[in-house]
């Protein structure tokens, strides 16, 4: 879907800066779609050797990373159905398509 059918029914006086955001929540899935692939490849914990003569083992940043990124996905999520609420039919479906995206990345602390 794009940002432009997104947005339409937002608020003229933000409409510009919501379509900015939907650009960034599509960018932002797809490349968690992309690294999600990569999870069951990925170990939790890697070793490392800073050359110094220290050696061990440390949590993998690749999970740090997606982890951020997951965040930020939902966060912008949340923030742009805020913005383009559910004023009409195609807009509510618009929404819900995003609450089923929304669901398939959840945040846990």
């Amino acid at each position: 879907m794009k940002p432009a059918d997104i947005c339409k029914n937002s608020d003229e006086r933000v409409k510009k800066e919501a379509e900015i955001l939907a650009k960034q929540v599509v960018a932002i899935g797809r490349k968690l779609e992309r690294e999600r692939k990569k999870l069951k490849d990925e170990p939790l914990t890697i070793e490392y050797d800073n050359g110094g003569g220290q050696t061990g083992i440390r949590e993998n940043p690749f999970y740090s990373s997606y982890t951020k990124l997951l965040s930020s996905y939902t966060k912008c999520l949340s923030t742009l159905i805020e913005i383009i609420g559910d004023s009409d039919e195609a807009a509510k479906e618009e929404l819900t398509t995003l609450i089923n995206l929304r669901s398939r990345y959840k945040v846990s602390a």
